[in-house]
C-alpha cells in the first residue's frame, strides 16, 4: 500500500500515514506541527482563524458547513514563492503569478492535513505526487476595502470589475478572461503580454455557443478534438489556473474520493495582490509530503 504522511518544513514526521484515499470525519491528526511564519495587522477574527488552524483538535468542517462567502480567504502556495530560506517573508511575496488568484475559506483548513487539502481543491494524483518533498503555506488574507465581496455576486462588468472577488462560474470566467485580455482605457494590453494576436482575440471574442462548448464538454475530449475550442480551453488553464478539474459551480471537486457525495469546498477568485499591500494576512507552514511503499509481512 502507499502510505503518506505529513513532515514539517525543517525535518520529522509528525503526523501517522494515512489512508490516502480516505479523509475522516474525525479531527486530522497530522496537523501538529503547524506554525506561524508571518502575520500583519492581526484582528481578534484573524487570531481566533489561526488559533483554529493551529489546534490539531479542531474538527473537520463538513462542506455543506462552510460559508458561500467571507472576509477573509485561504491561498495554498508553494513556501518557496513566498517566504525566503531563512523562512522570512519575501520582499515580493505575491499571491499567485496570474492576475487573478483562485481562493477558498479558512474553514477549509481546519482538521483537514496537507494531503487532504490537496484532495479537496482539486489537485490530481500526478500532481500530488510531483508535489513530494515540496513545503507549502497557507495564506490566510483579507483584502483592503478597495477589493469587494459583492452579496449577491456579480459578473465582472463596470468600472470596478478587477477590483472584486467573484464566484468562478463559467460564464463569470469567460467575462473575466475576456475583459483581462482587452485594453486598458489607455488603448494598451495590460495583462498577458505573451499572448499572440490570435491568442488575443479567441480569449476575447469566442461565440457564445463556442464558450458553452468548452463549458459542457468534457476536458478529454475537446483536447482530442483539438481546433479552437482546445485552444480557448488551454488558454484558460495556462493563464487562469482553470485546471482540468474545474467544475465552475462554485465548489471544487474532491479528486481523490470522487463519488462520495460530498458538495466540495467553496471556490473564489480575487485580485493578485502582494502580502504587503493586503489589509490582513498570514502565512501558516503545512508542511509537506512524503510518500512510502510499504509492503505487509507474509
Amino acid at each position: 500500500m502507499l502510505s503518506v504522511a505529513v513532515a514539517g518544513t525543517l525535518g520529522g514526521v509528525v503526523a501517522q500515514p494515512l489512508d490516502p484515499f480516505a479523509v475522516s470525519d474525525t479531527p486530522a491528526k497530522g496537523i501538529a506541527g503547524r506554525r506561524i511564519l508571518f502575520q500583519t495587522n492581526s484582528t481578534p477574527e484573524l487570531k481566533a482563524i489561526l488559533g483554529r488552524l493551529l489546534q490539531p483538535s479542531t474538527e473537520w468542517v463538513r462542506d455543506a458547513d462552510m460559508p458561500d462567502r467571507s472576509s477573509f480567504f485561504l491561498r495554498l502556495t508553494e513556501a518557496r514563492f513566498i517566504v525566503d530560506g531563512t523562512r522570512h517573508l519575501r520582499t515580493d511575496a505575491r499571491l499567485a503569478g496570474n492576475p487573478f488568484v483562485f481562493l477558498t475559506v479558512p474553514e477549509a483548513a481546519y482538521g483537514r492535513t496537507l494531503y487532504q487539502l490537496y484532495s479537496d481543491l482539486g489537485y490530481t494524483a500526478e500532481s500530488v505526487l510531483r508535489q513530494r518533498g515540496v513545503p507549502m503555506v497557507a495564506v490566510i488574507l483579507r483584502y483592503p476595502t478597495g477589493v469587494r465581496v459583492p452579496d449577491p455576486w456579480e459578473s465582472p462588468t463596470g468600472t470596478d470589475w478587477d477590483s472584486r472577488v467573484y464566484r468562478p462560474t463559467w460564464d463569470t470566467v469567460f467575462d473575466l478572461f475576456a475583459r483581462l485580455a482587452g485594453e486598458s482605457r489607455a488603448g494598451e494590453y495590460v495583462q498577458f503580454a505573451v499572448l499572440t494576436p490570435y491568442e488575443r482575440s479567441l480569449a476575447r471574442f469566442l461565440p457564445s455557443a463556442r464558450r458553452q462548448a468548452v463549458a459542457s464538454l468534457p476536458y478529454p475530449l475537446l483536447r482530442m478534438a483539438g481546433g479552437p475550442d482546445w485552444e480557448y480551453r488551454s488558454l484558460l488553464e495556462t493563464h487562469l489556473s482553470i485546471n482540468s478539474h474545474f467544475r465552475g459551480v462554485g465548489f471544487t471537486e474532491n479528486t481523490l474520493s470522487p463519488g462520495d457525495g460530498r458538495l466540495g469546498l467553496p471556490e473564489f477568485v480575487g485580485p493578485n495582490w502582494e502580502l504587503r499591500h493586503l489589509a490582513e494576512s498570514a502565512v501558516v507552514d503545512l508542511g509537506h509530503l512524503e510518500f512510502e511503499e510499504i509492503h505487509s509481512n507474509p
